[in-house]
């Protein structure tokens, strides 16, 4: 039984839940939590489009007895629909003031870079994987190696993959057309020759499988156009793992679908560091290419680039030094 809003900002409110499953994110706790915001602002009679400090601090306090962890859970949605407010939706108001909440308990993820070697085993199991279940997903087999060569190979985010439609690739140019992307940032990335072969092999190999001619990844059911859902792909992508030896260690732990993106900004940087020129244009190209709203996201993809090679650090330190700077002054991003 779906939820009916009935605040001031309904709108906004199904809109950005809306917005957040576009770029992969299951978003269904953080649903739960934007449903209570709109209860409460109801409840409160909040007539204003712009939310100020005294409401929000209000919905966002802590409560008796519960686990700081669930406050701050319920403040970081918060400023997540602050922050699609102010850089989506360009609101006013008060939003820099909302502090967040630390959980003590829990660690920031570190990304997973995974090595060349890596990458290329994950590649093999995957083109070599057999299911055990052909008949539930006939396209299975094909989908699996193209998605996760696409990952890697562009930096885009699972759910700007798995939403592509068909006119959106065009394999002859070597172009993808992204146009559900995160913040409604839409764009366009190239393919190297390694992924056109790629994903001319797959179209090959799943003409048959395509009922619907909608998704470009068409996993070869009628069911939802034939679209695949995420976690689909993080659990076979969990079973290569598994057979290339790389330990993953539990939920919430990694390594994670999402550390293909940071694997392939840390190569790309890598290389980039090595080419003659202004590394910093070639940053700024990168963060395009990436889908980011600033540099400052693109930064913390550089700190990992810094430590994990030990050769591209003082190059990026003469051109990058600045960037912390405007990263400390933004809000925090929850996925980048």
């Amino acid at each position: 039984m779906s939820y009916k809003r009935i605040s001031i900002l309904a709108e906004e409110i199904t809109d950005y839940i809306r917005f957040r499953r576009a770029s992969g994110t299951k978003f269904v706790n953080q649903e739960d939590l934007m449903n209570n915001f709109d209860a409460y602002l109801a409840k409160e009679n909040y007539d204003s489009k712009i939310l100020n400090r005294e409401i929000v601090m209000s919905f966002c306090g802590f409560r008796e007895g519960e686990k700081i962890s669930n406050q701050a859970n319920r403040t970081t949605t918060i400023r997540g629909f602050l922050d699609y407010l102010v850089n989506v939706r360009k609101y006013d108001g008060t939003f820099n003031n909302i502090p967040s909440v630390s959980n003590k308990n829990h660690e920031q993820y570190i990304p997973y870079i995974f090595t060349e070697e890596e990458i290329e085993r994950i590649l093999y199991e995957a083109h070599h994987y057999k299911t055990h279940t052909p008949n539930v997903l006939p396209n299975i087999r094909n989908l699996i190696p193209a998605i996760l060569e696409t990952l890697y190979c562009t930096g885009m985010r699972l759910g700007e993959v798995i939403s592509l439609k068909v006119e959106d690739v065009d394999i002859d140019q070597g172009i993808i057309y992204i146009r559900e992307a995160k913040n409604y940032n839409k764009r366009i990335v190239t393919m190297s020759d390694s992924l056109k072969q790629e994903l001319l092999r797959y179209c090959e190999e799943s003409r048959r499988y395509n009922l619907s001619n909608v998704y470009f990844f068409d996993v070869g059911m009628s069911r939802n156009d034939g679209k695949i859902d995420g976690s689909c792909v993080y659990r076979y992508f969990r079973e290569i793992l598994k057979k290339t030896g790389i330990e993953h260690k539990g939920k919430g732990n990694g390594p994670r679908l999402h550390d293909l993106r940071h694997t392939f900004c840390c190569h790309s940087l890598k290389k980039l560091s090595k080419m003659d020129g202004d590394i910093n244009a070639y940053i700024v190209y990168l963060c395009t290419f990436l889908g980011h709203k600033s540099l400052r996201e693109t930064q913390k993809y550089i700190w990992l680039t810094e430590e994990l090679f030990e050769d591209t650090n003082s190059k990026l330190e003469e051109y990058t030094y600045f960037i912390s700077d405007l990263y400390e002054e933004g809000l925090h991003e929850e996925s980048v």
